[in-house]
């Protein structure tokens, strides 16, 4: 089941905006933009959505929600959408069917514990 191997996760980052890259970004023949930045972490409409999503924080530094199975994983989304950034700190929760036995609801978890 998916739900068990996959994990809501954050990581905190400093360094460069993501939004100073080329607005497009080549690989093969498929054609990227840079990430959208929101300008500030909101926790009132925080969601993790299914693609990595990244947030400005207040101090300046930037969140970046995503749903992973691993942490190496999450360290490759984070080294990709945020290249040359330093990573503060890294969380993988716990994963969505561990959630639901526990009768938490995950939109509740990540506003509670995100930082900001």
């Amino acid at each position: 089941m998916a739900s068990a191997r996959l994990h809501p996760a954050w990581a905190v980052v400093k360094g460069k905006s993501p939004a100073e890259p080329p607005a497009e970004i080549k690989r093969g023949t498929r054609q990227q933009r840079a990430p959208d930045v929101a300008v500030v972490f909101d926790k009132c409409r925080s969601k993790l959505h299914a693609t990595p999503t990244i947030y400005r924080l207040p101090d300046g530094r930037y969140l970046l929600w995503s749903i992973v199975a691993s942490l190496p994983e999450m360290e490759r989304i984070v080294a990709k959408r945020l290249p040359g950034c330093q990573v503060d700190h890294i969380e993988i929760e716990p994963s969505f069917s561990e959630f639901h036995e526990a009768a938490i609801d995950v939109s509740w978890w990540l506003r509670e514990l995100a930082p900001g």
